[in-house]
């Protein structure tokens, strides 16, 4: 209806069968673009579900079509699992935390590297998609954002 409508904002997630497969970009209604998780324009903080570790997933359209994200950012030890899922971490504020992403593929450290670099399989191809949802009402924001001169160091 009308006041639903009124209520879908650019940024919102848009979540299926438990898994998110993107934001809104762009609204153009009765039309809305969405960003999907392999977009390179994509980026959600993550925590992998056994070994905890946390990162970043950022779409990697270049990739093979079985891993088009990329999780960075995750530190060298322990080792990032092949099959481990990786979550939403409901750190920063745009995404509610527990919504599937995906799941490891491989893991490895760069030569030089600070970081692990690990792809990801998306949890649902775009194919097998029927329904979405839109999460209408965003998540609690952090009390102090990291800008925030009340946060912690």
């Amino acid at each position: 209806d009308d006041r639903t409508l009124k209520r879908i904002k650019e940024g919102a997630p848009i979540v299926a069968q438990g898994s998110l497969i993107g934001r809104i970009h762009h609204l153009d209604l009765p039309f809305i673009h969405i960003l999907t998780l392999s977009d390179a324009r994509m980026s959600i903080d993550v925590i992998l579900e056994e070994s905890r570790l946390k990162g970043v997933a950022i779409g990697d359209p270049g990739a093979p079509l079985s891993s088009k994200i990329r999780l960075d950012y995750l530190e060298r030890f322990p080792k990032a699992l092949g099959g481990e899922r990786a979550i939403s971490s409901g750190v920063d504020g745009l995404y509610p935390a527990g919504l599937v992403i995906g799941e490891v593929t491989k893991a490895y450290v760069p030569e030089n590297g600070l970081f692990q670099v690990a792809s990801l399989r998306p949890s649902l191809s775009i194919k097998e998609i029927q329904e979405v949802s839109i999460i209408l009402q965003p998540p609690v924001r952090p009390l102090f954002p990291q800008n925030s001169s009340l946060s912690t160091p």
